[in-house]
């Protein structure tokens, strides 16, 4: 399964900028880059993965990737980016990144953490470059509520614009969701051209 991501430009607002954009779903909004000011993200790969982007030119993904018992909530993901960015084609599928791995301080996912991916699998952490156009932010932690079919607080019930708090990055709740600052942040695209990456780190995940 592709796996999910602050870089010095990009800051907590409470109110938007007049050059910011904003996404919104019903009351539920989030601040993201200014225009035209590139982000930074990291993507961690299986090696193998990495190898088919080199011979196809361009980062992207595939349905085969997410496991059956959770394609609902990630076509929900899908469908939610598709409002901002319509699908490349009817077959696409969401590459995953991180914006936040560890909250603004550290942005960068740590390669000597657990979990990235099977251990001792060849992986590679690959850092890239594009617009806030491309790129639908979410709350990592409040993510795992939409995963498990759980209502997000307060006064939550499962439904579509409760499960929409992911997205609004200035949400905080003393139970479940942390300051911005704080916050891992995860993104997703549809692809990205190799000319997009600034640097690729191969390791072995633990």
């Amino acid at each position: 399964m592709l796996s999910q991501l602050l870089p010095r430009w990009f800051q907590a607002r409470d109110t938007p900028s007049e050059h910011s954009r904003e996404v919104s779903y019903g009351r539920h909004s989030a601040t993201l880059s200014p225009i035209g000011v590139p982000m930074i993200l990291w993507t961690i790969q299986p090696a193998s993965t990495w190898a088919t982007w080199q011979r196809e030119g361009t980062l992207s993904s595939a349905w085969h990737h997410t496991p059956i018992e959770l394609r609902p909530q990630y076509e929900w993901m899908a469908q939610r980016f598709a409002q901002l960015v319509p699908a490349p084609s009817a077959s696409a599928a969401l590459v995953w990144a991180w914006l936040q791995f560890g909250g603004a301080a550290r942005a960068r996912p740590d390669l000597r953490r657990r979990a990235h991916l099977p251990p001792r699998t060849p992986g590679v952490r690959i850092e890239l470059q594009l617009d806030a156009t491309e790129v639908l932010l979410s709350d990592f932690e409040l993510w795992h509520f939409v995963l498990n079919g759980w209502p997000i607080p307060p006064r939550g019930t499962i439904h579509s614009a409760n499960w929409s708090r992911i997205f609004d990055l200035q949400f905080r709740h003393r139970d479940v969701a942390l300051p911005f600052h704080m916050k891992r942040i995860q993104a997703v695209f549809w692809s990205a051209p190799l000319s997009s990456i600034r640097s690729v780190t191969p390791f072995v995940a633990r």
